[in-house]
């Protein structure tokens, strides 16, 4: 059921992020680049076998990427 609903929201954002500029705006959608990430948590264990939220949350801010698809919640 959760695995519906994150695809769902997934999908809804990804279906209006060209939404989200006015249309005044200099850059049309087709020129702007959207950063779109995907991340395996691995139910957040490390490669050093680690559970860390805090970590995993550093990872993906780093990556500055503006939709982010979680696996393994």
């Amino acid at each position: 059921m959760l695995k519906r609903l994150i695809a769902a929201v997934a999908t809804a954002v990804l279906a209006t992020a060209t939404m989200i500029i006015p249309a005044n705006a200099e850059t049309s959608p087709r020129e702007r680049e959207l950063r779109v990430m995907s991340y395996n948590m691995h139910h957040a264990a490390g490669t050093d076998g680690v559970l860390s939220l805090e970590r995993i949350a550093g990872e993906i801010t780093t990556a500055g990427a503006e939709v982010i698809g979680l696996q393994e919640v």
